[in-house]
């Protein structure tokens, strides 16, 4: 019987020590806090319009830019196809004549972002303060 260990009393200490569980979870918290990456993301804003307000009657004697950007990367300006280097002087000869004439890019579903960003901002550096985006499904 005395080999045998006593059930109620003695000198056993069972207890866990739990502090480097708790160092290691603050080292890893630290660790992710510090390479995360907080980065924002530059771009321009755009101002979408509320499906609720009505759109406002255009003047139908004011003459308006409308490039056109095709399913196959062409740009269109009044029906004509054009290169991208003479976006910048037809804008700007129409609004010599009207500065608050309306600019509207007109890009199809399947043109190229890249191209129509490009072309807003050949448009842009022709004189335009607002130019408008719309899609159409062609």
């Amino acid at each position: 019987m005395k080999n045998r260990k006593s059930l109620s009393g003695g000198d056993d200490n069972n207890d866990i020590n739990i502090s480097p569980m708790i160092d290691m979870v603050f080292i890893l918290l630290i660790f992710f806090i510090v390479t995360t990456v907080f980065v924002e993301e530059s771009g321009f804003g755009v101002d979408r319009p509320n499906p609720v307000d009505q759109p406002e009657p255009q003047d139908e004697d004011q003459e308006s830019v409308t490039i056109k950007v095709d399913k196959n990367n062409q740009i269109f300006y009044n029906g004509e196809k054009i290169d991208r280097g003479s976006i910048r002087p037809k804008v700007s000869q129409v609004l010599q004549a009207d500065k608050e004439a309306p600019v509207v890019v007109e890009a199809e579903d399947a043109a190229n972002a890249g191209l129509v960003v490009s072309v807003m901002d050949e448009a842009r550096l022709g004189g335009a303060v607002v130019i408008s985006l719309t899609s159409s499904a062609k």
